[in-house]
């Protein structure tokens, strides 16, 4: 990204509302092109991260920060799902859920282990 004379972070891949080439991130087919005004330290802070190559460039940034965002709505969202359960009185005894981890958990280790006592390779 980079600042066009009106101070606006610009992407190469073009202006608003034009559709972008594949973007190099995993998952995003299309991107649509964004100018953003950020604060001078979340500036900064993005061209750190990139300068200290911990991201290929700002896009990548910004992205992962998204992503970051994205899971702590969903983990609230499910947070809040839980306490409306909770509230309903749907609860789980917790050794009942122990007891069912353990026994699958026997179920998996007996089922993977061969007939000489040994685990497979897991080549």
């Amino acid at each position: 990204m980079r600042r066009n004379y009106n101070g606006n972070l610009t992407s190469q891949r073009g202006t608003l509302g034009q559709v972008a080439k594949p973007c190099r991130i995993p998952r995003l087919q299309w991107i649509q092109a964004m100018n953003l005004n950020l604060p001078v330290e979340a500036n900064d802070f993005v061209r750190s991260l990139v300068a200290q190559g911990k991201y290929q460039s700002e896009e990548d940034v910004v992205v992962d920060g998204i992503r970051l965002l994205k899971g702590r709505e969903e983990l609230r969202e499910k947070i809040a799902a839980g306490i409306e359960q909770l509230d309903r009185g749907e609860l789980f005894d917790e050794e009942a859920v122990f007891d069912e981890v353990d026994t699958e958990s026997r179920r998996i280790e007996f089922h993977d282990v061969d007939t000489h006592g040994v685990p497979p390779c897991p080549c």
